[in-house]
């Protein structure tokens, strides 16, 4: 069992995302979905990045980081589209990462991700 983290695209907390967690929790996995919006969503692609601008980007951040304060360290970081974003900005902060989920987005790895660690995964 492992417990995953997993954060929302550009378009807000989704049933899509919500799913997915729920799958993942039937594999018996703990999952959390935090809404980096607030409640908000949006239904296109430009009003998502509006919607971005508005909460700001350190203030999506700093939601996901609060998720993350309370779960073990060995987390698996998850993220759709723009979560990847979010999940690029928290890994370097937790070395003990037990692995990352990125979906429908590259993100920069962080430089303390070795080739080596690359190839192990």
């Amino acid at each position: 069992m492992a417990h995953i983290a997993l954060f929302h695209s550009v378009l807000g907390l989704r049933s899509v995302e919500l799913f997915a967690a729920a799958r993942l929790r039937s594999a018996g996995h703990e999952v959390v979905t935090p809404d980096l919006f607030d409640g908000e969503t949006a239904s296109a692609l430009d009003e998502g990045f509006e919607l971005v601008d508005r909460v700001g980007w350190a203030a999506v951040v700093r939601s996901a980081r609060q998720t993350l304060a309370g779960m073990p360290d060995q987390t698996v970081l998850a993220g759709v589209s723009m979560g990847t974003g979010v999940v690029a900005d928290l890994w370097p902060e937790r070395s003990a990462t037990a692995g990352v989920l990125l979906l429908h987005a590259a993100a920069d790895l962080p430089a303390t991700v070795t080739q080596v660690e690359l190839a192990l995964s």
